[in-house]
């Protein structure tokens, strides 16, 4: 049985709709659904996970809002292994509390400055803001503020301030069991207008493909392959050879497209959610955000659990294990000419058509 599920929005400044058939008994929706910022609540539904789901994130733990330094065990940290991007190592990468935050390595000023502060003026609770930082606010990773790990080796008996500092930031896929990650970084311009002309050259010079033609780059993803049963990492490589005639079927590749009808449910919540942040950039003109992705994260155990009962689509709209955020911001400028960021919306809106073209395809 199907349920047609209608939507219209604006893109471009052009009304278009689309119709999308969806399934209304996919896999299991869920004991779970979450907040904007990923918190798990108990649903009515039941199966999902088998109930397995349990939060970590405790709401009473408050870091502050990177005025002052909190100290974090170094025991209570382990590498988060699902990083698909970025400037982490092995040695420097992000890093996993056991209460379920990420900590993000604090680049050194100006870009690890205007990070920072970015996270705190979308978080800031000011009624005076501008309506659409209450939209901005639902698609970044809930900010915590900064943190230094406290060890023997960063010699807390001397002199701490030496040790690295970190942004402590929402785990994006929080709960997942079959986590898979899409890092799209967008714009035809990756570098800040302050960059130099040897960083400039060096960005030009990469993923030319798509860069120009799109303005996106598809800089890392991995995703669970239903069939073969097995996790499959892309490199930044692996973006580096697409180009306008061959991004469609990449990222049909990462919605397990070949292996499930169910693909198409994930390929239009994404949709509707890009379609969200537009509406952001179709009215901002503070900032212009240069080398930022949207990451798109679902959960392959969607595709793996049968459904016990029939899931209205109202439901099924509103449950789907899938999140979509906006990160990195170490090259956040003020807007100096009061124009739109078009540069980042030449980006998002080629996203946007790329999805709406799958959902259209026969």
């Amino acid at each position: 049985m199907r349920s047609v599920c209608k939507y219209s929005a604006k893109m471009a400044g052009k009304s278009s709709a689309v119709n999308v058939n969806l399934l209304v008994q996919p896999p299991c929706l869920s004991t779970c659904s979450t907040s904007s910022h990923g918190q798990f609540q108990k649903s009515s539904i039941n199966g999902y996970l088998n109930g397995k789901i349990e939060t970590k994130m405790n709401s009473n733990l408050e870091f502050g809002d990177g005025s002052e330094i909190v100290l974090v065990p170094e025991e209570d940290l382990q590498l988060f292994d699902h990083q698909v991007s970025g400037h982490g190592t092995a040695e420097k990468g992000l890093l996993k509390h056991k209460l379920g935050f990420i900590l993000k390595p604090l680049q050194n000023p100006p870009m690890g400055t205007r990070e920072k502060n970015f996270y705190k003026q979308v978080f800031e609770k000011n009624l005076e803001k501008p309506e659409y930082y209450n939209i901005l606010e639902k698609f970044l990773p809930k900010f915590y503020g900064v943190a230094q790990i406290k060890s023997k080796s960063n010699n807390w008996n001397g002199n701490g301030s030496l040790a690295p500092k970190y942004l402590v930031l929402e785990n994006i896929i929080q709960g997942f069991t079959k986590p898979c990650i899409n890092d799209i970084k967008i714009g035809s311009q990756t570098w800040s207008p302050d960059a130099s002309e040897a960083k400039i050259k060096q960005e030009k010079s990469k993923y030319t493909g798509t860069k120009f033609s799109l303005g996106i780059c598809l800089t890392g993803m991995q995703y669970f392959d239903v069939q073969k049963n097995e996790k499959c990492k892309k490199s930044k490589d692996f973006g580096k050879s697409l180009d306008s005639t061959t991004v469609n079927e990449a990222v049909k590749e990462f919605f397990n497209a070949e292996n499930s009808p169910l693909y198409r449910n994930l390929v239009k919540v994404s949709y509707e959610k890009l379609l969200e942040i537009e509406q952001v950039f179709s009215i901002q003109n503070e900032f212009k955000i240069y080398g930022s992705s949207v990451l798109i994260a679902y959960d392959a155990e969607y595709f793996l659990s049968p459904p016990k009962t029939e899931i209205s689509s109202e439901i099924l709209c509103n449950n789907i294990p899938l999140r979509v955020y906006l990160i990195d911001f170490a090259h956040v400028h003020p807007t100096e000419d009061e124009q739109l960021d078009e540069n980042y919306l030449f980006g998002l809106r080629s996203l946007i058509r790329i999805f709406k073209e799958i959902l259209e395809e026969s």
